[in-house]
């Protein structure tokens, strides 16, 4: 047997591997709760650091808002679901991203203005039991953003 290769027990599989049916997570959200946010910033969550660097990757390449905004509702299906826990935070991320990137696309900027104002990302942070203490943070951090955006219309290409 070559240096490194698995060995083969009775029935062929890796010795190494786990028996047909058996799962290392299974019933690990009942065991943890749930996952995913760890703080109240932005960029405090799993789903958020995902978005942030598709988002990032796309806009080094030649693609308009539009453009980016396509792909991201391929590989991100939370992006076209309202209902998602996620959505808000997808939508605050990619506006925040095209902001920081110098660039303006009304669509995703009057969507996260709409999040940020109608408070529905502070409404799903507290249904997913985020502490007041995190909330109030959330929402300093929100407003920031909010602002950033409003600032930032005049200072972005289109």
């Amino acid at each position: 047997m070559p240096m490194g290769a698995p060995r083969t027990g009775d029935r062929g599989r890796a010795s190494n591997s786990p028996p047909s049916g058996f799962s290392l997570v299974s019933g690990l959200h009942e065991t943890i709760g749930r996952m995913g946010a760890w703080g109240a910033g932005l960029y405090e969550s799993d789903k958020a650091l995902d978005v942030k660097a598709t988002v990032q990757s796309l806009l080094r390449l030649p693609f308009d808002g539009d453009q980016i905004i396509t792909y991201l509702t391929q590989v991100e299906p939370e992006v076209q679901r309202p209902e998602s826990d996620n959505y808000s935070t997808c939508w605050l991320v990619i506006a925040d991203r095209f902001h920081r990137y110098g660039l303006y696309h009304k669509p995703t900027y009057s969507l996260a203005e709409g999040i940020i104002s109608d408070g529905t990302d502070i409404q799903v942070m507290r249904s997913l039991e985020m502490s007041e203490p995190n909330l109030a943070k959330r929402e300093r951090e929100l407003r920031r953003l909010g602002k950033r955006l409003e600032i930032g219309r005049a200072s972005c290409r289109e």
